[in-house]
């Protein structure tokens, strides 16, 4: 094809020194079609040692990963007649499942499910059979896919394969009547977010698993009430709680993680924001002290360690109740939050056992603090230091 076409749709590129490249060189090259069967672009797998062990067409006109289900064109028929969809996580797993009749599997492009795919997997309402790997990668995409899934009305389930096997192997491996099983009893989408998610707490300790019901309430009120009702039973017997502590309300919006005040509101802002953004985490360590994260310090510890995989934030992405602060909206609540951090630290002050004059210089300061806040001057929270 001419090479300004080839450029169009990313099977070459401009090289630093400018010359053209071909993307695909030394690659097993996967065509990838649209849902109508018509090529859109096309993935490789390097034959060497390259670092890039997948790459895929860039994002053009023609091509959008997020959208894009590996070999949905062949799977469509399959999947309309069995009512059901397997999804895995590489194109040589499609292809052994395909050749061992599995032939409603597709794959992501290299990409999480993401919202964009749900409009191509509701046609026929299928059941969705989530196939990923059961390494902890694995294990954090099908969280975050079931989670996807199950708050947006979809039913199935997950298999995660164990000992570093995947779909492919075991075609290979002729273990085709195990895979059969594996796919006739998932688990379903539901029970296996519940589980995951109590599995993260020490339920042990009677605060971790506090922190384990806020967090299992929080999911189940994602649901509609039919399947809140249905699964608080279950939650109830993983946290070994009475079910009649899982109470819902349809007045409710925002679900908070451990109490319902304005501070968890900002709390989950400001995490779902540097998600989002994550630039703008240099401008909340500079001048918030992580204590204030009170309620969700874990979560906040959690993004400085980046880990941003971590179900509990991701569930937080998946809220559309929790908005996202523009650069301006965080500076604004930043402010008034390190307002409010002072005033709250002036009462704690007022209560501690001081002498006078001490008490009078940290009362001073915190007024201090706060007037030049509210003139938008940024002063950095720091508590004050009154133990002996």
């Amino acid at each position: 094809i001419p090479l300004p076409a080839a450029l169009e749709v990313g099977a070459a590129y401009t090289g630093d020194r400018g010359g053209a490249i071909a993307r695909f060189i030394d690659r097993v090259t996967f065509p990838i079609y649209s849902a109508s069967g018509k090529i859109v672009g096309f993935g490789g797998r390097t034959m060497g040692n390259h670092p890039a062990k997948y790459v895929n067409s860039p994002q053009t006109k023609l091509f959008n990963k997020s959208r894009l289900l590996y070999a949905y064109h062949i799977a469509r028929e399959s999947i309309f007649k069995s009512n059901e969809v397997i999804i895995t996580e590489g194109y040589l797993d499609v292809i052994m499942l395909h050749q061992a009749g599995f032939t409603n599997a597709v794959a992501t492009l290299g990409t999480a499910l993401t919202p964009s795919h749900l409009p191509l997997l509701k046609k026929g309402e299928p059941k969705i059979i989530l196939a990923y790997d059961g390494d902890s990668a694995g294990q954090d995409a099908a969280m975050k896919a079931a989670t996807l899934l199950s708050t947006r009305g979809f039913e199935g389930g997950v298999v995660l394969f164990e000992g570093g096997m995947d779909p492919a192997d075991m075609v290979k491996n002729g273990q085709i009547p195990q895979l059969r099983k594996l796919f006739s009893h998932p688990t379903p989408l539901i029970p296996f977010i519940l589980k995951t998610l109590a599995g993260q707490y020490d339920l042990n300790i009677p605060e971790k698993k506090q922190q384990a019901f806020y967090t299992l309430q929080n999911y189940l009120k994602e649901l509609n009430p039919i399947l809140q009702e249905e699964y608080r039973e279950e939650a109830a017997r993983i946290l070994g709680v009475r079910r009649e502590l899982f109470r819902f309300s349809s007045k409710e919006k925002t679900v908070p993680m451990t109490t319902g005040d304005r501070r968890d509101t900002f709390e989950m802002s400001v995490l779902k924001t540097v998600l989002e953004t994550p630039e703008l985490l240099d401008m909340i360590i500079d001048y918030v002290d992580p204590d204030v994260f009170g309620n969700h310090r874990d979560l906040f510890d959690l993004l400085l360690q980046g880990e941003k995989e971590d179900s509990r934030l991701q569930g937080i992405l998946m809220m559309d109740e929790v908005k996202i602060f523009s650069e301006e909206e965080l500076r604004r609540e930043l402010l008034n939050h390190l307002i409010l951090a002072y005033e709250k630290e002036s009462l704690r002050v007022k209560n501690e056992p001081l002498d006078f004059k001490t008490k009078a210089f940290y009362l001073r300061q915190a007024q201090e603090n706060i007037a030049r806040l509210k003139k938008g001057e940024w002063i950095p929270f720091k508590p004050f230091k009154t133990s002996h």
